[in-house]
This record gives structure tokens, C-alpha cells and sequence, in this order.
């Protein structure tokens, strides 16, 4: 390869990357926050006490007993 196909690969290259870069920073900065859902809900109830369910970072319902 002569200096000047080099040259112009590498410039290729770089646009390449510089590109992916900006428009990973736009999606990051523009992304729509997820929409909350309530983490605590009461569901049902059991000998006087509230039975509670819990939505855990991954999502899954975990259920425990509440009683004041």
C-alpha cells in the first residue's frame, strides 16, 4: 500500500469511530427514561396484616407480610 491509500484508510477508519462515538453519546443523552412502576403494592391481606408486592430491580415479584 502506497502512503496516500493508507492515509485514506485510516481517515476511513477514524470518521468511523468518531461517528459510532456521537451518536452513542446522542442516544445516551435523548434516551427515554423508563417508565416507573409502582415498587410496593398491596395485594391482598392475611390475619389483619397487609400482603405486599415488591417488583426487584430484575423485575420479578417478590411478596412479604406488612403488619402495623
Amino acid at each position: 500500500m502506497d502512503y496516500r491509500t493508507s492515509m485514506i484508510l485510516q481517515a476511513i477508519a477514524w470518521g468511523l469511530i468518531f461517528g459510532t462515538f456521537i451518536v452513542l453519546l446522542i442516544a445516551m443523552i435523548f434516551d427515554t427514561p423508563e417508565t416507573t412502576r409502582e415498587k410496593f403494592k398491596v395485594v391482598d391481606s392475611y390475619k389483619g396484616c397487609d400482603i405486599v408486592q415488591y417488583s426487584d430491580p430484575s423485575q420479578r415479584y417478590q411478596y412479604f407480610l406488612y403488619c402495623s
